[in-house]
């Protein structure tokens, strides 16, 4: 991927590494779309909830449309699985996407991604 182009969307069935994305709130996503995982970092002023600042599993990512795809100018539903052993899944509406930038693994917040047979790692607010 040539560093200086611009990322509008990613496909979500092809994407790979890590990725922040941005939006109109000061909530930040990364995903690790390597490992199928998911962090969402409450901004200052935003909603929290009980799975922030923990990767939890990613299950599915949905446009307005439906289709598995993150975009700029689009909200996108993150469907999620922190708790493999319950019955149900999570799910986060993000404000519409301002950014979606690439990540280095070194730069993700909370050190390495958990391993798929590894519990969810705690994210360290520095």
């Amino acid at each position: 991927m040539d560093e200086t182009a611009e990322v509008t969307g990613l496909d979500i069935t092809t994407a790979a590494g890590c990725w922040l994305v941005r939006s109109a709130g000061a909530t930040v996503y990364y995903l690790d779309m390597d490992t199928w995982h998911l962090l969402r970092v409450p901004g200052e002023g935003s909603s929290t909830g009980p799975y922030d600042g923990l990767w939890v599993r990613l299950v599915a990512v949905e446009n307005r449309e439906g289709l598995s795809r993150v975009d700029v100018g689009q909200r996108h539903r993150y469907l999620t699985d922190p708790d493999p052993g319950a019955a149900d899944y999570r799910w986060w509406l993000q404000r519409v996407v301002t950014s979606i930038e690439p990540v280095e693994r070194a730069d993700v917040p909370a050190g390495e991604v958990p391993a798929p047979d590894e519990g969810d790692v705690p994210f360290r607010c520095s």
